[in-house]
């Protein structure tokens, strides 16, 4: 475990990179997840809004989702992949709680987190307007249907880490998952990965990054 820049606890396992950037896990999901995204625009639509998450990790970018539904008082669908999840142990020692305005959503993760990892999909998570579903397995052979998701955010490793998660076809693959307008979000700006996006014919944002990075993507489907 890792204490980042601004305070938060992130992982490492390994020789791999951290879950979060060391710079301020909280800031870096924040900044380009919940903010880029336009997530509370979308929450204040009054019809549920429904998340994809490639790299579900430790939980942090879905609580702090499922925290600023809980406070606009929004309905959240949200659909992790992850190939392994972090035990009910390990989630409790992060103290993710501590930046949340309702606490009890990690509260809620931590119980979910000690329920055994099969079947898969797990159960669904339900609680207070939020239901989560986990999906485990290798995101780059998982099937979800076309067209379900305001917004996909891309969190898995690096392209150097995880390869087959950055290809052309599997990015593609994720932005068919979204709704005419919706948008992906991802930390990675890479110049192979942003090039990608734009051969395929979808608009992409080079906006500024979280802190010590100098950019992020944010990738508009046709509306």
């Amino acid at each position: 475990m890792l204490t980042t820049a601004d305070g938060s606890n992130t992982l490492k396992r390994g020789d791999q990179e951290s879950f979060h950037s060391q710079h301020g896990a909280v800031a870096e999901a924040n900044h380009v997840f919940i903010q880029a995204s336009g997530l509370a625009h979308c929450l204040d639509q009054h019809r549920p809004t429904r998340i994809l998450e490639v790299g579900f990790g430790s939980g942090l970018n879905f609580l702090l989702s499922a925290d600023l539904a809980m406070a606009q008082r929004g309905a959240l669908h949200y659909v992790g992949l992850e190939c392994e999840l972090v035990t009910a142990e390990t989630f409790r020692a992060l103290a993710h709680a501590q930046w949340l305005v309702h606490p009890s959503i990690a509260q809620a993760l931590e119980q979910h987190l000690s329920v055994s990892t099969t079947p898969n999909p797990r159960p669904s998570l339900h609680h207070s307007g939020v239901v989560l579903d986990i999906v485990l397995g290798d995101a780059a052979s998982a099937p979800w249907p076309e067209r379900q998701f305001e917004i996909v955010f891309h969190d898995a490793f690096s392209p150097a880490t995880s390869p087959t998660l950055w290809t052309d076809s599997f990015l593609k693959q994720l932005m068919s998952a979204l709704v005419p307008g919706g948008v992906l979000v991802t930390y990675c700006a890479k110049g192979e990965v942003r090039r990608a996006f734009t051969a395929a014919g979808f608009a992409v944002d080079r906006l500024p990054g979280p802190p010590r990075k100098r950019e992020m993507l944010r990738v508009h489907a046709a509306a």
